[in-house]
């Protein structure tokens, strides 16, 4: 028995799809069948080692051989190989078949089968220890096959790099919500790195739904930083306020005061000679009367 792990590549079927096989008979004889993957690039992803006597490697060909099992009756076994997995793109692992009587599961928990509702996740270097429980009353004799499915994600190392992590914004405020048309509005909110690495990005200013100023911001691990921006509010009417996408509140702006002729008091002097006091025209009628009396 070689201590070699499996390649993963022997016969292609397809751009997604890689066989190994091995052939053996007596009396159950279960060779790797097809490691279907997602990426045809992706053919490390995966490492199948022998830990039994029950499995070889010969020639890159992972082989199970089960021979003189006990007739009407159940064996279980542990440990028969291993799938390590080798690449962070590998998202699950399960082991499809229509063999009656025989089932795989994972670390010595024989009432977990592997398969496609419970497939294995493996971080990159993580083995499982595959078992393989056959039931000689109903599993096939002479030479069968399985199915190693590996799974990968979308993830594409080739792919270009994906933009630095985003920022966060919280506590956007505007200084005033109610103001005149011509009068100025400061809005501000914090910008904060979450991450464990340096992010950076482009925070936005919007008034009435639309983008009216932006600013460029780049912050340390755990750094925060509190950005503002002002605005002249032109028209009356009522106007949402954003930074970041945050909502920092609606503002008010209504038509500036005017000044209205016949609500002012008269008072210069201009007026005043033109048009005395009611009072002192008042004295001077009565004065004019008692001199007509006299004469």
């Amino acid at each position: 028995m070689s201590d070699q792990p499996a390649a993963l590549a022997v016969w292609t079927m397809s751009n997604n799809h890689l066989v190994i096989a091995a052939a053996f008979a007596l009396l159950l004889a279960v060779p790797t069948g097809a490691l279907a993957l997602a990426d045809a690039d992706t053919t490390n992803g995966v490492e199948l080692t022998p830990s039994s006597d029950y499995a070889t490697v010969e020639d890159h060909e992972l082989a199970l051989d089960f021979d003189r099992l006990n007739a009407d009756a159940t064996t279980s076994t542990d440990e028969v190989f291993e799938i390590t997995v080798t690449d962070k793109s590998v998202d699950k692992v399960w082991i499809d078949h229509d063999l009656d009587g025989v089932t795989f599961y994972a670390n010595g928990d024989r009432s977990a089968e592997i398969g496609p509702n419970n497939p294995l996740h493996l971080s990159p270097g993580e083995t499982a220890t595959i078992g393989v429980s056959i039931n000689t009353r109903e599993a096939p004799t002479g030479t069968e096959t399985f199915t190693v499915v590996v799974e990968t994600s979308d993830d594409d190392e080739s792919a270009e790099p994906t933009d630095p992590a985003p920022l966060e914004v919280t506590n956007a405020t505007v200084d005033r919500t109610a103001i005149e048309a011509g009068e100025r509005v400061t809005a501000s909110a914090t910008v904060t790195n979450p991450h464990n690495e340096t992010a950076a990005g482009t925070v936005d200013f919007a008034v009435g739904g639309a983008v009216v100023a932006d600013r460029y911001v780049e912050l340390a691990p755990g750094e925060e930083r509190t950005v503002t921006f002002e605005w002249l509010f032109e028209r009356s009417g009522e106007y949402a306020v954003s930074v970041g996408g945050e909502s920092a509140g609606t503002v008010s702006v209504s038509d500036r005061a005017g000044f209205s002729v016949g609500e002012r008091e008269l008072a210069s002097p201009l007026t005043a000679a033109v048009a005395p006091p009611a009072g002192v025209g008042l004295v001077l009628l009565i004065g004019a009367a008692k001199d007509r009396r006299r004469s």
